[in-house]
């Protein structure tokens, strides 16, 4: 019975309230943009996370620079008062001569 040819009696109309016709072409753009912008947020993403390290490497750096700007700053500060302390010792020498 199954591998009995099939003759036009065997076919059956089937009654529906309606039939609709899909165009897959409208399905198929659609998830092509769905995954166009699935990628275009996953770059934003990716994006992010670069600026957030770029940001997080530029705030260490001026913290490094910061505290070396301090030192420097001292040592320019214990240079100024040694040598004032220099001329005033050479000054006072000059005086009592």
């Amino acid at each position: 019975m199954c591998k009995k040819p099939a003759a036009l009696k065997d076919i059956r109309p089937i009654y529906t309230r309606l039939i609709v016709a899909l165009d897959a072409s409208e399905r198929d753009r659609a998830l092509e943009l769905a995954e166009r912008y699935r990628r275009e947020a996953e770059a934003a993403k990716q994006a992010e996370a670069n600026a957030r390290l770029q940001a997080a490497m530029n705030l260490t750096e001026l913290q490094q620079a910061r505290a070396e700007l301090k030192l420097l700053r001292r040592k320019v500060e214990q240079y100024v008062d040694s040598g004032v302390r220099r001329f005033r010792s050479l000054s006072s020498a000059a005086n009592m001569v």
